[in-house]
């Protein structure tokens, strides 16, 4: 206990910041990727509910979020635990169609 202590103690003179669970995590493994999927056959928000769910149950998912009104779910995910098909896969499970959204910006041509 007490080493736990000292580093605690050792960190925080040297000024180093405190780091989470899934920082540590991001440099030891590489860090988290980030997904964006276009999502069709959703309804209502029960559907992203429902998505959002579904996406939870998988390891390696860090973080989704869902939106009905864009008909879009942005995916965190741990690369060595999960990748995009798996992921597609869980949407699909679901009930839904997903592919890769082209994130790219679209420039207005006048």
């Amino acid at each position: 206990m007490k080493y736990v202590f000292l580093m605690v103690m050792l960190f925080g003179f040297l000024g180093l910041p405190a780091q989470t669970t899934s920082e540590k995590a991001a440099e030891v493994f590489g860090k988290p990727r980030v997904l964006t999927l276009e999502v069709s056959g959703m309804s209502c928000t029960g559907c992203a509910d429902h998505i959002e769910q579904a996406l939870g149950k998988k390891d390696g998912i860090l973080e989704k979020e869902v939106s009905y009104p864009k008909h879009r779910a942005v995916v965190k995910y741990d690369a060595e635990k999960i990748d995009e098909k798996e992921i597609i896969h869980a949407i699909e499970a679901a009930g839904y169609q997903a592919r890769v959204a082209n994130t790219e910006k679209k420039s207005k041509v006048e």
